[in-house]
């Protein structure tokens, strides 16, 4: 069964949600939330940097009592989102000598 609602309800109901671990492969417009756990980058640093990549409907928070990211967008952006923040969350240059 499939339900079409807007998108800006979409996030009410209920949708797949995943771990960073747990990368979805799920590609496309279906709506969905991932946590994204840092290990070298503050989360609420990268809000403002990855604001403008997600839908103006769907939602960026950064928690910090474990330094993740909440990120409810379209599983297709979702998985270019994941591809940024791997490439952002990396030791500084500094901190590999």
């Amino acid at each position: 069964m499939v339900t079409i609602v807007p998108e800006t309800d979409a996030k009410l109901h209920p949708i797949p949600t995943h771990a960073r671990r747990n990368k979805s492969r799920t590609a496309g417009d279906r709506i969905q939330t991932q946590v994204f756990t840092l290990q070298t980058r503050i989360a609420a640093q990268l809000v403002p940097i990855l604001r403008p990549l997600i839908a103006p409907n769907n939602t960026i928070t950064a928690y910090p009592a474990n330094n993740s990211l909440v990120i409810t967008d379209y599983a297709g952006n979702l998985l270019r989102i994941a591809k940024i923040i791997d490439s952002i969350d990396q030791p500084s240059a500094a901190s590999r000598w």
